[in-house]
């Protein structure tokens, strides 16, 4: 998703669609055997305002769950909806009111906030200071080089899909499939992937070639 669909994400549009998958069977009997899978799909608004649905890994699921108790929220109750993700808390100051509005508990300094989303700019700016953490973290762990945790310093959100749509590519996801997911007008946007796929082949075989020179 882009950052501004994640934003503005509802409970009440993410649900289980089951779908049928056909593949080869181990029996000798049958040529062909049908498999029935899970997978949870989220309808969203994109650009132009044209709505699509956006397939949601059970990793991300289980994120939002864990989110969704923070907020003493229950995930999977049948009435649940509302943004996928808001503030756990909220400043109790004029601007943050302004923006989330006063559907809140507490008193004090900071406020639980329960039905308001982030703004697509806040939501950004949450997943780099997540980013900055995790890489820090890393950092002190000698489990990142100095490098690498530059690099990492300034992945972005957006970055996200980036990655997504390298990787459909590179696990051979049918590149009019990626189109659809990830909400593109165009196909030659989406061959942007391929060619990045094509050049880090190249990039890779060049290594190999090289030291098969020496």
């Amino acid at each position: 998703m882009r950052r501004d669909e994640a934003a503005n994400a509802r409970r009440e549009n993410l649900s289980v669609a089951v779908v049928t998958a056909t593949g080869s069977s181990t029996d000798s009997s049958t040529s062909s055997a049908a498999e029935q899978r899970s997978v949870w799909a989220q309808g969203v608004i994109g650009k132009r305002r044209k709505q699509r649905t956006v397939p949601v890994s059970v990793a991300t699921v289980a994120a939002l769950r864990a989110h969704w108790a923070d907020r003493e929220l229950d995930f999977d109750a049948a009435w649940a909806e509302g943004p996928l993700i808001a503030p756990v808390v909220i400043n109790r100051t004029d601007a943050s009111l302004a923006k989330h509005g006063d559907a809140s508990e507490g008193t004090g300094a900071a406020v639980h906030q329960i039905h308001a989303p982030y703004a697509a700019d806040a939501l950004a700016r949450l997943v780099r200071e997540a980013i900055r953490r995790i890489a820090e973290a890393l950092l002190r762990e000698g489990a990142l080089s100095h490098d690498a945790h530059v690099k990492l310093l300034a992945t972005s959100a957006h970055a996200f899909r980036h990655t997504f749509g390298t990787q459909t590519v590179a696990r051979g996801m049918p590149i009019d499939v990626a189109q659809r997911i990830l909400g593109h007008a165009s196909l030659q946007t989406t061959s942007i992937y391929v060619r990045a796929e094509r050049q880090r082949m190249l990039d890779e075989a060049a290594k190999y070639y090289s030291e098969d020179a020496r």
